[in-house]
């Protein structure tokens, strides 16, 4: 316990302690990975909480009590089983990070796109199909989202409304497409989508401008988009597993370009300007 910040994760606890309801204060709660099966009704009188964490319990139904706790910041409610959100969920309009992950969630309210204060959005191993047209169009505060591992899930075009996005992780989706809308996404640095079956990259792509890490890992690409010659910020760069035969030239003088790898490709030939690429430090695996 850190200035009644309670951390009881991970302790086989079958109900939460009586002495946690005693405290004068109570900012943070973990409980996550417990046995529990029910929460106490004090939690819910407890609108001094500012951090929540009860996943990964065999909570069974989780309580639709959270507008109770207006204060709270973060939320955790991952593996709880769940099909669907909470709805008090989206009027806790000062949170900054959700963690709805690993469950069986199949619909997103649209009210969450009114979370506009949000910075961290988990919606990862699901079954998310369809997200709702204007979701993304408040979301303006949000710096990672997690929509891994939700097959055939498609993406709304209001995806390139989160110009504040550094991190977006879209891999084992069975996407066929990306929006062109993801080349607003004008602070993006990490963009993951392996283990889809996307036959082409958009051309807005080359938008994406602070871009330093992309992996397209495992699709059916089989050219980059000229446009992708202005990613002067790309570090790392990871082609593995496509359908690639050939390599524009203009490959080789991305600036900041340091790591490639092109394995399980069936390039035949090597460009002449991978000597040049390596003489100045950067690393191809082949």
């Amino acid at each position: 316990m850190s200035q009644n910040r309670v951390y009881l994760d991970s302790h086989a606890l079958t109900e939460v302690p009586a002495w946690v309801a005693e405290l004068s204060t109570l900012p943070a709660l973990y409980l996550h990975a417990n046995r529990l099966t029910a929460l106490p009704d004090w939690l819910w009188t407890r609108r001094d909480l500012e951090i929540l964490s009860i996943g990964d319990n065999p909570l069974h139904p989780v309580p639709d009590r959270f507008a109770d706790l207006p204060r709270l910041r973060e939320l955790y409610l991952h593996n709880l089983d769940l099909t669907a959100i909470p709805s008090t969920v989206a009027a806790l309009t000062a949170l900054r990070i959700l963690d709805l992950g690993h469950n069986r969630i199949d619909s997103v309210p649209e009210r969450l796109g009114g979370l506009t204060a949000l910075e961290f959005l988990y919606l990862s191993d699901n079954r998310l199909t369809h997200l709702p047209e204007t979701l993304f169009e408040r979301l303006s505060s949000l710096r990672y989202l997690g929509l891994t591992d939700n097959p055939g899930i498609i993406l709304p075009a209001s995806i390139g409304r989160l110009t504040a996005l550094i991190e977006l992780r879209l891999y084992k989706n069975q996407l066929t497409a990306l929006p062109e809308s993801i080349g607003g996404l004008a602070k993006l640095r990490e963009l993951h989508v392996m283990d889809n079956h996307l036959e082409r990259l958009p051309d807005s792509l080359g938008d994406l401008s602070a871009l330093t890490d992309l992996s397209v890992r495992n699709n059916r690409i089989m050219h980059l988009p000229d446009s992708m010659r202005a990613l002067d910020h790309l570090i790392t760069l990871d082609l593995r597993a496509n359908r690639f035969t050939s390599l524009p030239d203009w490959l080789g003088e991305l600036p900041k370009l340091r790591k490639l790898d092109l394995r399980w490709n069936k390039i035949s030939t090597r460009p002449t300007w991978t000597e040049s690429f390596e003489r100045r430090g950067g690393t191809i695996y082949w």
